[in-house]
């Protein structure tokens, strides 16, 4: 470790050896933004990372400061963990980003490509995705994020619709309603394959054919995750609920 590495870690104070092989290249100072380019041979844990940053953005909290890092070596396995951990604060705000945490990715040169079932996810993941790019950028991974639509798992999604549709349920007995939740739908129909932007009060008719739920074990708060099929197009659909 050079003596300026050093001296920055005793400042915010952090003594971790996995910073033992690294260097202070320089501090870029602009408008009073500060700027810590620090090299290291590879990338640091998660949480070593995360508890960096927070006592870097303590120690100098009258200043605007983020570190940039540069890495000599990393492999995908990297990659994937660095994504989710920051595709997990996006998530806080947009919770259906989680249902795409652990998506299949490839490393192909200088671009990973994650792959994806729909329009939807895509349309979901590019929300963040120029934000992600910079994210992983400035911890070390030169790469880029790129999408594709996986034909192979919208086939397997075809399949698992088509065998739920040919399993025979019974019928439940008649109500005087037959609304589960909610109000009486009186919008115009909209094919899920024609959904290609964030949309407000859209309607469509789909088939359910998978379903999550997700329990908070602080709260009463739950998720419920529904696939749905129109036979253009598949999507998730999300219900937050409480008790």
């Amino acid at each position: 470790m050079d003596e300026k590495l050093k001296l920055l870690l005793d400042k915010i104070g952090l003594n971790d050896d996995a910073f033992k092989n690294g260097s202070l290249d320089k501090i870029i100072c602009s408008h009073g933004d500060y700027n810590f380019l620090i090299s290291l041979p590879k990338c640091l844990e998660i949480d070593i990372y995360d508890n960096f940053n927070k006592l870097l953005t303590q120690t100098f909290s009258k200043f605007n400061v983020k570190s940039i890092f540069k890495l000599a070596s990393y492999n995908i396995d990297d990659i994937k963990s660095y994504y989710k951990y920051f595709l997990a604060k996006y998530a806080i705000e947009a919770p259906l980003l989680n249902t795409l945490m652990d998506n299949k990715m490839e490393l192909n040169g200088e671009e990973v490509v994650i792959s994806l079932a729909n329009k939807a996810e895509k349309m979901k993941l590019s929300s963040v995705l120029k934000d992600l790019n910079k994210d992983l950028n400035h911890a070390g991974f030169k790469i880029k994020l790129v999408t594709k639509i996986d034909e192979q798992v919208q086939a397997e999604i075809k399949k698992e619709i088509e065998q739920e549709i040919h399993v025979k349920v019974p019928k439940a007995p008649v109500k005087d309603s037959p609304i589960i939740l909610g109000g009486e739908i009186k919008g115009v129909i909209t094919d899920i394959s024609n959904i290609n932007f964030e949309m407000d009060n859209v309607t469509v008719e789909a088939k359910i054919f998978g379903k999550d739920l997700f329990e908070s074990s602080k709260s009463d708060f739950k998720i419920i995750t529904l696939k749905l099929f129109d036979g253009t197009d598949s999507m998730f659909c999300k219900i937050f609920c409480r008790g």
